[in-house]
């Protein structure tokens, strides 16, 4: 559960020092979703 809050901190770190790009961030976007999706299936499943 640890690592998981770590990788979703740095997921937000990532997204806040790209450019601000349309792009780009709406990809980081949908991957932090992504993200938080997996680990809400797998930690509370």
């Amino acid at each position: 559960a640890y690592s998981g809050v770590g990788s979703i901190r740095s997921i937000g770190l990532t997204r806040t020092s790209l450019p601000p790009n349309y792009r780009s961030s709406k990809y980081v976007r949908v991957l932090q979703v992504g993200t938080l999706k997996y680990l809400e299936k797998y930690l509370y499943s």
